[in-house]
């Protein structure tokens, strides 16, 4: 079984989370996104590393065609992300005693908007709903239905690319 992130849409997504890593490292100082590799199905996409320090982990992900005001206004807020990659991203959080942060990079406007979802004992620690539904099964398309999260991103830090 192939990656996605190998395919070429997988590849765009890369090269935009690259664009979203530029615009958050160029404003955290002493900040660096260390990614894992991508031609594996690591469960974190990046450690954030404070002076060489493991500080805080990252669950990074690219949205096409949708603006703030699409986040804002029809979907209330929300990132859907996959509760049990939550949960995992939880234990992880957990076991390296590091936050866990959302980096939710909207491409067409160029605006990274990150939430701390977790806190170093792997507790939840923004707002959170779940629903079954279905949804895209991977960036190549296809459809699955399982139970997503909502993350509320009301409240999100924004980062404004150039």
């Amino acid at each position: 079984m192939g990656l996605d992130v190998l395919t070429p849409r997988g590849q765009r997504t890369l090269a935009d989370e690259a664009a979203a890593v530029a615009i958050w490292e160029s404003q955290m100082p002493g900040w660096k996104y260390a990614p894992t590799r991508k031609e594996t199905d690591a469960v974190v996409d990046a450690v954030l590393l404070e002076n060489s320090i493991v500080s805080a982990i990252a669950e990074t992900k690219c949205r096409y065609g949708v603006t703030e005001a699409t986040l804002l206004g029809p979907w209330r807020g929300e990132w859907l992300i996959t509760h049990s990659k939550i949960l995992r991203l939880c234990e992880v959080a957990k076991a390296l005693r590091v936050p866990l942060f959302g980096f939710l990079y909207l491409v067409d406007e160029k605006v990274l908007l990150t939430e701390r979802i977790a806190d170093s004992r792997g507790q939840i620690v923004v707002q959170m709903r779940t629903d079954t539904t279905e949804t895209q099964e991977t960036v190549n398309g296809g459809t699955a239905t399982r139970v997503n999260a909502f993350v509320d991103m009301t409240n999100a830090r924004r980062w404004r690319g150039e």
